[in-house]
C-alpha cells in the first residue's frame, strides 16, 4: 500500500450527488491510491446513489445549497478501518472548529453538532470489489436548502470562511495520515 495521501482541491463549484462516491469518479481526479478530494457545491444526494441502508429505507432527504465537500479514498483497509478513518476525519474537523473559534462542538459517531444543531453529514463505505475504502463528509457553508425535520448549523453562522476551513482540515488530515504511517514503520514488531 502506498503511504502517502495526495490532497486535491477542485476549484469549480458543483453538484454532488452521490456518484462522485465510487473509484470511478475518484480515479478521473488522481491515479494514487490514496487521496482526499475537495470541492464546494450544493449537496442533493439521489436515491440510486444513497449507500446508507437507513437514510434509504426512511427516504432521507440528504441535500443543502452549499456545503465543503470532502471524499476519501484508501486502497487495502477493512472496512472497519475505514469506519476508524471516519471518525478520525470528523474529530479532526471538530478540532480544527475548536482552534478556529474556541467552538467545541458535539460529536456522535460521524456527526457534529452545536447547541443540538447538525454541521455535517458523513457516510463511509467500500468499492463493490472491496479494494477501496470511500468516504464522503460535507459540512454546511450555509443552512440554506437542508431538509426541514433537521436543526442545522453553518459555517456561515458560525463566521468561519469555508477556504480556510478547507485549507486547515485537509493539512491536518495530511499531517495525521502521514505520522500513523511513521509511527507504524519505527517500532519493532513483538
Amino acid at each position: 500500500m502506498k503511504d502517502n495521501i495526495e490532497s486535491i482541491i477542485i476549484k469549480k463549484d458543483f453538484l454532488y450527488d452521490g456518484s462522485q462516491l465510487s473509484t470511478n469518479w475518484t480515479s478521473l481526479q488522481t491515479e494514487n491510491p490514496n487521496s482526499i478530494i475537495c470541492f464546494f457545491g450544493p449537496c442533493d444526494v439521489k436515491k440510486e446513489f444513497m449507500v446508507d441502508l437507513e437514510d434509504l429505507k426512511n427516504n432521507c432527504l440528504i441535500r443543502s445549497d452549499n456545503m465543503v465537500h470532502f471524499i476519501i479514498k484508501i486502497k487495502g483497509f477493512l472496512f472497519p478501518h475505514i469506519i476508524f478513518t471516519q471518525r478520525l476525519f470528523i474529530s479532526i474537523i471538530k478540532e480544527v472548529i475548536f482552534e478556529l473559534l474556541s467552538i467545541n462542538l458535539k460529536r456522535v459517531g460521524d456527526d457534529l453538532y452545536l447547541d443540538g444543531k447538525k454541521l455535517n453529514i458523513s457516510v463511509a463505505t467500500t468499492s463493490t470489489d472491496k479494494t477501496y475504502g470511500l468516504i464522503h463528509t460535507a459540512v454546511n457553508i450555509t443552512s440554506s436548502g437542508t431538509p426541514d425535520d433537521i436543526n442545522t448549523i453553518s459555517l456561515d453562522e458560525i463566521d468561519i470562511l469555508p477556504d480556510l476551513f478547507r485549507d486547515k482540515v485537509l493539512e491536518k488530515f495530511k499531517i495525521e495520515w502521514n505520522d500513523i504511517f511513521y509511527s507504524s514503520k519505527k517500532v519493532k514488531h513483538v
